[in-house]
């Protein structure tokens, strides 16, 4: 009878042991973002880079590490990057989950929404837009959350790709600061 009560005992606190050494994944809070972009230019350029951008954006997810990288050690989850490889200790508690508009639920609380307002050129044709995040509230209206501000693309490279993956990181970066 005793050597039951421990096998039984010892079974159990596996069994939790286990439930609480889940992967990394398992453990992480994902906030989800959702991209919308406005265009005040309207040119092929700019049609171009909003295209590109929803394209590298959409369904991306990326989180904060403590790996050494020019993202300030953001990296996007994948296959070159999986949860499950990686020490517990070296990532954020949280997972930031991307998406375009389309994807909105205006019910979800616990949203946010990128506004990217790709605006007009000023000396020498540099590229810029604007950016600002807002909070879904309990009443499901939009509140501001942060306003990094406007950025100027100064780079020689004037791609759509080259552009928008600026972008990208801009933004990123700023949903984790």
């Amino acid at each position: 009878m005793k050597v039951k009560f421990v096998v039984f005992l010892s079974i159990i606190i596996f069994l939790i042991t286990c439930k609480k050494n889940s992967s990394v994944g398992d453990n992480l809070a994902v906030r989800n973002y959702y991209l919308v972009i406005a265009d005040s230019v309207k040119n092929n350029q700019s049609s171009a880079i909003i295209d590109t951008l929803k394209m590298i954006v959409n369904n991306t997810k990326y989180a904060l590490t403590t790996v050494d990288n020019d993202w300030q050690g953001i990296v996007p989850v994948g296959e070159e990057f999986n949860l499950d490889k990686i020490e517990n200790k070296s990532i954020s508690s949280e997972l930031h989950y991307f998406t375009t508009e389309n994807a909105l639920d205006k019910n979800d609380t616990t949203a946010f929404k990128i506004e990217i307002v790709i605006l007009k050129p000023i000396d020498k044709g540099h590229f810029r837009f604007g950016l600002g995040v807002y909070r879904n509230n309990e009443k499901s209206e939009w509140q501001r959350h942060f306003y990094p501000g406007t950025f100027v693309y100064r780079k020689s490279d004037t791609s759509a790709n080259a552009i928008a993956n600026w972008i990208k990181q801009l933004m990123v970066i700023a949903t984790f600061k």
